[in-house]
């Protein structure tokens, strides 16, 4: 059969200028957008995927497989998508806070823990590391994340709380020895 090819061209800085306008917080101007002609223009936002790893100001540039299994996405599906399209709702104000706080020179580093919300609509924990790393004027280039499933480790402590509760409300008294039968702990009812 016959085959169709359509090649449709945009202007390039009107397409970073749009998506930089749909941001939900400025981001800072490197020194390179400001000598190049393109000033007031975010180009980071139409970067190619190859240029650089990782999450760019918000922007997914270069996802690997890890990060897609976590969200179920391939990684070509991640390309261009926000880190606030998969972190749930509730947690992204502290994010943007610190992503603006880092625009505005304030912190370089934060740290975190948040739900992210995978294809399939399941909520997991992470912890999140991020860094930004400054051109010699101290101007934000670029944020280097580690993101680390804490699924596990939360449902972990939500049992440990719930436990220690059911310890401290019990009405029959409750002793805990150690392994060398030394009283380690007594609940009130005791």
């Amino acid at each position: 059969g016959d085959n169709t090819l359509r090649i449709e061209f945009d202007i390039a800085p009107d397409v970073a200028k749009a998506r930089a306008d749909a941001h939900p917080f400025p981001i800072p101007f490197t020194k390179n957008y400001q000598t190049n002609g393109l000033k007031g223009i975010h180009m980071n936002f139409i970067r190619k995927a190859a240029c650089h790893a990782g999450w760019d100001w918000g922007i997914c540039i270069m996802p690997n497989g890890v990060y897609g299994r976590m969200l179920g996405y391939e990684p070509t599906e991640m390309l261009g998508m926000r880190v606030s399209q998969f972190t749930h709702p509730e947690d992204l104000a502290q994010e943007l806070d610190f992503l603006a706080a880092i625009a505005r020179g304030e912190r370089d580093t934060y740290q975190m823990e948040k739900r992210y919300i995978s294809r399939d609509g399941r909520e997991f924990w992470v912890e999140l590391s991020v860094g930004c790393q400054r051109d010699p004027e101290g101007r934000p280039l670029h944020l280097i994340g580690v993101v680390s499933d804490i699924t596990e480790r939360k449902r972990d402590q939500a049992a440990l709380r719930l436990m220690g509760e059911v310890f401290r409300q019990a009405g029959e008294a409750i002793l805990v020895t150690d392994h060398d039968n030394r009283i380690v702990m007594v609940n009130q009812a005791f």
